[in-house]
């Protein structure tokens, strides 16, 4: 099995500007990813998107009620009333990753997020609120590349009163050409009347591999 090691600020020396040549993975830590587990007890640093909270519901999302026994820290990410909650985070590559941008280009590179999925699974219940990350790809002048979706992701580690949390890892291409990654995590009511879905310590990285 291959493993990475992690990178955090670095340049590496690219000769003739072309694409580094590991021999193993190498694993970029992104420089200034903000509020990543709802620690600054509110949304600061997020945008809100497109979603369906109803008027008047709070805009989500930092919660620190420790009854639901969030995995890092104090706070999380919680949907509250919202039917769906969006919020996103750009990452720009050039300024917040050291990552050679000639490794994306030769499709080379890879977006890995680590996160932890959170939801109340009540008795009885047939389904339950559920949390899914996606990451969106764009060119430097904005153009959509590309995007993928974890798909709906339901914790069933419960680890005190009924309220679950399970540690998730993602791990997509990049397409060619990416400049900016845009985070967004999208927090699904499927039952009740509250949304339970969270999420908590989101870590995007970018991982090189070797030719």
């Amino acid at each position: 099995m291959l493993t990475s090691r992690l990178i955090p600020v670095l340049k590496p020396f690219i000769s003739g500007g072309g694409p580094i040549e590991p021999s193993e993975p190498i694993e970029y830590a992104v420089i200034d990813f903000k509020n990543n587990g709802g620690e600054s007890k509110n949304n600061v640093f997020w945008t809100r998107g497109a979603d369906h909270y109803p008027t008047g519901a709070p805009y989500g999302i930092g919660d620190t009620n420790l009854s639901r026994y969030p995995p890092v820290g104090s706070y999380f990410f919680l949907g509250f009333y919202s039917i769906l909650g969006v919020q996103y985070q750009d990452i720009v590559l050039a300024t917040q990753t050291s990552v050679p941008l000639a490794n994306i280009d030769a499709g080379l590179a890879t977006f890995k997020l680590s996160w932890w999925a959170g939801t109340i699974r009540p008795s009885g219940a047939t389904k339950w609120d559920s949390s899914e990350m996606r990451a969106y790809f764009y060119d430097g002048s904005g153009v959509l590349l590309g995007y993928e979706s974890t798909g709906l992701r339901v914790a069933t580690t419960v680890v005190g009163g009924n309220y679950a949390w399970d540690h998730q890892t993602d791990e997509w291409s990049m397409p060619v050409g990416t400049r900016i990654v845009r985070v967004e995590m999208r927090l699904h009511r499927l039952h009740g009347t509250f949304n339970d879905a969270a999420v908590d310590e989101i870590i995007p990285t970018v991982v090189v591999y070797p030719v």
